[in-house]
């Protein structure tokens, strides 16, 4: 089976309208394999708002780029399901999760859920993913320096 991707490419050139866009452009899993060598990249990484739910593509793209020796890895906001992470497992070496706040509020507030990320980080380390977790510290909002210790422990 061939598996292809759309991608849209945004031309925002100085003086250009910044709405344009490249027609949709098929990509195989091996092109993209063959832009990480040309550049040098050690890993291929899937990221948007929430990877996830690109897994299937991600997954013929990583089974490429791990039998030519490259790393895998997703970026994510951390809103997987056990089914989800078993699937990918097998081919991603490491996980970033954005952890936006450790207040639940807070959390609500950007239309997410905290227990589903913190669920989800826990789910990583039984799986044996590496795990990265990130939190930028926004004033007034995630960096209450109580939320910060439990968020570290």
């Amino acid at each position: 089976m061939t598996c292809t991707a759309f991608r849209r490419i945004s031309h925002a050139h100085p003086g250009s309208n910044p709405d344009a866009v490249a027609p949709p452009k098929v990509t195989t899993p091996a092109q993209l394999v063959d832009l990480a060598f040309q550049h040098g990249a050690p890993v291929v990484a899937s990221s948007y708002n929430e990877p996830l739910i690109t897994s299937e593509w991600a997954v013929h793209v990583f089974k490429e780029a791990r039998s030519r020796g490259l790393r895998c890895a997703y970026i994510s906001n951390g809103n997987g399901t056990p089914q989800v992470l078993d699937f990918i497992r097998p081919y991603v070496d490491a996980y970033k999760v954005d952890l936006k706040t450790f207040n639940a509020k807070n959390y609500r507030a950007l239309g997410g859920v905290m227990e589903n990320v913190t669920d989800t980080i826990k789910m990583l380390k039984e799986r044996g993913f590496w795990v990265e977790i990130v939190t930028l510290v926004v004033p007034g909002f995630s960096d209450d320096p109580d939320d910060l210790r439990r968020m570290a422990d």
